[in-house]
């Protein structure tokens, strides 16, 4: 199949969310050389990042360097985001996914931070995807994919995954 040429500033929610979804992927892959508290990737994982996007995505163009940008963006966005979720006078609305608060609260915090006028009217794109891309703790190894409130394997269950060669 042929790749189109595309343009580097026609980002939207679809491929975003294919970019997220790929770095989360590749921070799964080598966790323990990658730091949680400021996510940074390798140049080894940014070429994978830049190889896995374009054949999801079916495109050519995106450099290394306009990934690495667009993800300096995602992090700042969610950085003005949680400031404002997390300040007095807010509330957090989960299923909308919004901040809500009374016009003076607004227009106070707005003018100390202009970032988040974006955020008054809708909530930021992918929050649940950033904050587990670049907060959490991503599972890998024997138990990617379940619930933390399983609990820890016994010792037997442990010894016996370690039999099967699962990482644990």
């Amino acid at each position: 199949m042929e790749r189109t040429q595309i343009v580097f500033d026609k980002w939207t929610y679809a491929t975003t969310q294919i970019f997220i979804e790929v770095m989360l992927e590749e921070a799964k892959k080598e966790e323990s050389t990658n730091s949680k508290k400021t996510r940074t990737f390798n140049p080894h994982q940014w070429v994978a990042i830049c190889s896995e996007f374009g054949r999801r995505t079916n495109t050519m163009g995106y450099s290394v360097q306009k990934l690495r940008e667009k993800f300096s963006r995602l992090k700042h966005e969610l950085s003005v985001f949680k400031d404002l979720k997390d300040h007095s006078g807010f509330s957090w609305d989960p299923i909308k996914q919004t901040v809500t608060a009374p016009e003076p609260v607004w227009q106070e915090y707005l003018q100390e931070h202009k970032d988040a006028k974006q955020f008054k009217s809708k909530g930021l794109d992918h929050y649940d995807l950033l904050v587990e891309l670049c907060e959490g703790t991503l599972a890998i190894g024997a138990f990617a994919g379940y619930p933390s409130t399983l609990g820890g394997p016994t010792a037997e269950g442990e010894r016996e995954m370690m039999r099967q060669g699962k990482s644990i």
